[in-house]
């Protein structure tokens, strides 16, 4: 099984990662985070993968509410 989460360095994507890992110990867990986007280096960790379960919990994070 082939697991990507989005947002990995997030509160609730580290522990769904611990829970997933404990659960599934056999399973590939690939988990990128906003900077590993804007650089581009998500792609050269998924771009060959075909995933069983996408967990999208990524999201633009902000200092102050406008």
């Amino acid at each position: 099984m082939k697991i990507l989460v989005t947002g990995d360095k997030g509160f609730i994507a580290t522990h769904l990662q611990k829970r997933l890992r404990k659960d599934f110990p056999e399973a590939l867990i690939i988990g990128f985070d906003e900077a590993d986007y804007w650089s581009g280096t998500w792609l050269d960790k998924t771009i060959n993968i075909h995933f069983d379960y996408v967990f999208h919990l990524a999201a633009i994070a902000r200092d102050s509410v406008d």
